[in-house]
């Protein structure tokens, strides 16, 4: 009986590092599973036709992300994931009277990203972010 409560003793201490350890923040160095992204960004759009200057302002639960785009092509509902400091992202807006899939790929680095955009069949470009201060 004796080493059952030794046994179980030493269990529960295990089961109590182990959760308390969990809490800690990420001391060492080892990547997260991903990136912050939450808050309000301002963008910066290079195409052949000109640049852009949207507004993202972003949710994120886990790896999903959800949110607004504001731009030269309107506002829309903005979908996509993080993993790790990749970014994907999406939005549908209307363009000489169609539906536009415009898709970002990117990588973030604290409060700044950048990446590549296609514009659905009609082109693509660069792009480039900062987290707004304080967002």
């Amino acid at each position: 009986m004796k080493v059952v409560r030794v046994f179980a003793t030493a269990l529960s201490f295990v089961f109590l590092v182990l959760q308390f350890a969990s809490t800690l923040p990420n001391i060492s160095g080892a990547p997260l599973r991903y990136a912050d992204v939450s808050g309000t960004w301002d963008l910066k759009v290079e195409t052949s036709g000109g640049t852009g200057t949207p507004t993202i302002i972003l949710a994120q639960e886990g790896e999903k992300i959800t949110g607004t785009y504001r731009g030269r092509l309107g506002e829309s509902r903005l979908d996509g994931t993080i993993k790790g400091n990749e970014i994907a992202f999406s939005v549908n807006v209307k363009f000489e009277s169609q539906v536009l899939t415009v898709v970002y790929k990117g990588t973030v680095d604290k409060d700044s990203m950048k990446g590549t955009v296609r514009f659905g069949d009609r082109g693509t470009g660069n792009w480039t972010g900062r987290r707004k201060t304080g967002s």
